[in-house]
């Protein structure tokens, strides 16, 4: 998975990012894009297939903004846009892909992919991961 997070720009109800997530792999199940709320700001909206809404992350013990996909088949791009109540430079949004693989692995590990950072593989008890 790969992701390319646009310049934020403003408008009357906040700072908008946009993010576009392509499958860069082999298809993808049950995919769950996490966005954290930076300090200080607020989402305000976002759009694109799946969003949840916001919740409370353990993990970043900060406020995560989610989008669930049923599927991401190779090459395709899902595009997401988030507005925060202040502007974020996009070099300073962060969070994380995780999805499952076929082939073999319907309840297997998870793979991940960081937003704002380089793509890693989750090792797979008795086998190989999934190549992205």
């Amino acid at each position: 998975m790969t992701t390319n997070i646009s310049k934020a720009q403003q408008g009357s109800g906040g700072f908008t990012n946009k993010i576009d997530v392509t499958n860069k792999g082999v298809e993808a199940d049950n995919v769950t894009v996490e966005v954290l709320v930076p300090a200080g700001a607020k989402v305000v909206t976002a759009t694109g297939t799946g969003y949840k809404g916001t919740r409370a992350d353990k993990k970043s013990k900060g406020m995560v903004a989610e989008w669930q996909v049923a599927k991401l088949m190779p090459n395709e791009k899902q595009s997401y846009s988030i507005t925060f109540s202040k502007e974020v430079d996009r070099e300073h949004i962060k969070g994380s892909i995780h999805w499952a693989t076929r082939g073999g692995r319907p309840s297997g590990p998870k793979d991940f992919a960081e937003i704002g950072g380089e793509e890693k593989k989750q090792p797979e008890a008795g086998g190989r991961g999934a190549t992205q």
